[in-house]
């Protein structure tokens, strides 16, 4: 009554009628109210009463129902309006199938997720949808089961393909429902297209395990492979191998034609590299330009073939950028994966020496680690002959050697001669191709450069004849002194110190290392040229660019380098090579130097092609800088 239910407050008043009309009846009976037509009748008139209420009661009831009904039926209609809307607009693909895969009903989402116009056309051409995912039928047999098990199913990825066969991946969620039309239970589910998603997630998988410039992989990567391989030979005892490669006089690419063409040269390289292996071996690049290959089902000697063909095709491979064209070499570590192999690190520190040791051994080679003889123990040798150099050093027990470089014509400028070294270990000296190199790789050739300019600097303070006999005095530096800054200060010490005549002084650097670090170079020689000193390049021709290079470093000799000259008098090539390098130099104002002139036939042809000095066992051997010959004038021939 109180809330406003209209029904409820006719059923009051009915009710309240007949109660009173009940008592008035009551109370007549007794004699305690008059009697007349009304008491009399009281019974009657409140049934009249009750049933006309009771029935006003029904009829609003009856109204409120079909109001209510008629609302309903309104929301229904709605609801479903907004449903046939949010299904036909969905930007998920919304489906229906039974469980064969037939579809039952598709949303416009879904047909042009799969490439369709219209899901009416979706509807007439597609039989199962299983025709268009990758796994086929079978998909939705998957699909079917894991519903069966987990009802619903979410996230459930699958690999489609639309009406054009285009790749795309999806990811569903579905139910199991029943449907009366059909009479069975059917797939009730959406599709939403997570191809963008999978993209990105593939492509970073990628970039974990690839190098992003050359497209090979990466050193991560690569120690999985071998960690497979190693664990593949202690299992079925099969054999593998491992290359570990280093590009040789990459720096000098790099460094003077910009990391652009450094870049560049590493991806073709990689294509070099790729295209001398098989499909199943694995090439990666570990770093800078270092390289490896992990060659699966491979014994040793089928290894060091394979390691040979790459070295080959590294070394005919040309390299051109901006008119300019470089040759490259490679040094090759060989090492096998057995069961006695103890680790990948192991591995790839074997393989690591083994690369070394064959750039020691003059680099563009293949050194291949004999497990059974351990030639790499010549490479621990080294790290022993390290602390037997600083003693040397330490100790003076270095020793100065000189060799004539003698004019081709007469001259009475002085003598000219280059600075050598030796090593004394108390009973016989050690040349420097057994010591320079184990110097070389572990830094140490600056204290031995030292060590060179200073003794000599002494000796020629301390003989002044002989400083006064002087024309040229040639010292070899190493890379590793020019690009040490300090090195500059200790010499410009050392002229001051002992008061000696910079033009008397040449300082050689080879052309390997001049053109490896040309900024420091040309640095170098700018600060020391201040001086009066000279500046010589040797080794002239083993380089890949010489002439273009030629023009950018301010030297004032040329040495030619002696694989051009010890067989001049017979190889026609190496004529014209030397001539041309002359004349090239002279035309710059340079004056040539040739190296390792062995016989008189040599010395006729240098003669010939007006090449300025020589230099060989045929001029003269090296002998001790104290020799009275040192002290002597100018030799020539």
């Amino acid at each position: 009554w109180f809330q406003g239910l209209q029904s409820a407050r006719f059923f009051v008043l009915a009710f309240s009628f007949f109660t009173l009309a009940a008592v008035a009846f009551v109370l007549n009976k007794y004699g305690l109210i008059g009697r007349n037509i009304l008491t009399e009748n009281a019974i009657h008139l409140g049934s009249a009463v009750v049933v006309t209420f009771l029935s006003l009661a029904l009829a609003d009831r009856i109204n409120e129902e079909r109001e209510q009904k008629h609302a309903a039926q309104k929301g229904s209609i709605l609801h479903l309006k907004q449903y046939q809307d949010l299904y036909q607009n969905s930007l998920e693909g919304i489906f229906r199938i039974d469980k064969s895969g037939k579809p039952l009903s598709v949303n416009p989402a879904l047909a042009k997720l799969f490439g369709f116009p219209t899901q009416e056309v979706f509807m007439r051409e597609v039989g199962n949808i299983g025709d268009y995912l990758s796994a086929g039928k079978s998909a939705v047999k998957m699909l079917l089961m894991d519903l069966e098990h987990q009802n619903p199913v979410k996230e459930f990825e699958l690999k489609g393909k639309t009406r054009n066969g285009t790749i795309f991946w999806g990811i569903v969620f579905a139910r199991l429902v029943y449907d009366q039309k059909v009479g069975d239970y059917v797939i009730d589910g959406s599709i939403n297209n997570i191809t963008e998603r999978k993209l990105s997630e593939q492509k970073l998988n990628y970039l974990a395990r690839h190098d992003p410039l050359t497209d090979l992989i990466n050193r991560a990567e690569f120690e999985t492979r071998l960690g497979n391989a190693l664990r593949h030979c202690r299992e079925m005892n099969v054999p593998h191998a491992l290359f570990y490669m280093d590009l040789d006089q990459f720096k000098v690419v790099n460094d003077t034609c910009s990391h652009a063409a450094g870049d560049e040269l590493l991806k073709q390289i990689a294509l070099v590299l790729r295209t001398n292996l098989r499909q199943r071996d694995s090439l990666a690049r570990l770093g800078g330009d270092e390289f490896g290959v992990l060659l699966e089902q491979c014994d040793i000697e089928k290894a060091e073939e394979i390691a040979q063909l790459i070295r080959a095709a590294v070394n005919e491979f040309r390299f051109g950028w901006k008119q300019q064209t470089f040759g490259l070499g490679i040094s090759i570590g060989v090492v096998g994966v057995n069961a006695h192999s103890k680790s990948v690190q192991q591995l790839l520190s074997l393989a690591d020496t083994a690369c070394y040791a064959a750039k020691d051994a003059g680099r563009n080679r293949v050194y291949v680690y004999d497990e059974t003889t351990g030639n790499l123990k010549q490479r621990r040798s080294e790290m022993q002959l390290v602390s037997t150099i600083r003693e040397a050093i330490n100790s003076d027990r270095l020793v100065l050697y000189r060799q004539e470089i003698a004019p081709m014509k007469e001259a009475n400028d002085g003598t000219y001669y280059e600075i050598l070294v030796r090593m004394n270990d108390g009973e016989h000296l050690t040349q420097p191709g057994a010591f320079i190199p184990a110097a070389e790789r572990f830094n140490l050739m600056p204290a031995i450069d030292r060590w060179v300019v200073d003794t000599l600097f002494i000796w020629l303070s301390s003989h002044p004849e002989a400083l006064q006999n002087l024309s040229i005095v040639s010292v070899n530096l190493s890379g590793q002194s020019i690009s040490d800054i300090d090195f500059s200060e200790f010499l410009k010490g050392s002229f001051a110190a002992h008061n000696i005549p910079g033009e008397k002084i040449c300082f050689e650097i080879t052309e390997t290392v001049a053109i490896s670090s040309l900024k420091e170079t040309l640095r170098f020689i700018e600060t020391i040229k201040s001086f009066g000193a000279k500046f010589a390049l040797d080794d002239f021709g083993t380089g890949f660019s010489s002439y273009s290079y030629l023009k950018t470093l301010p030297v004032n000799i040329l040495k030619i380098d002696g694989s051009f000259i010890r067989e001049i008098d017979q190889d026609p090539i190496d004529r014209v090579m030397v001539k041309s390098m002359t004349e090239i130099a002279h035309s710059m104002g340079l004056v040539v130097v040739a190296e390792s002139v062995e016989n008189q036939a040599a010395l006729n042809v240098l003669n010939e092609l007006d090449v300025n000095y020589a230099q060989g066992f045929f001029i003269g051997r090296p002998k001790p800088l104290e020799s009275q010959e040192t002290l002597m004038g100018p030799v020539f021939v």
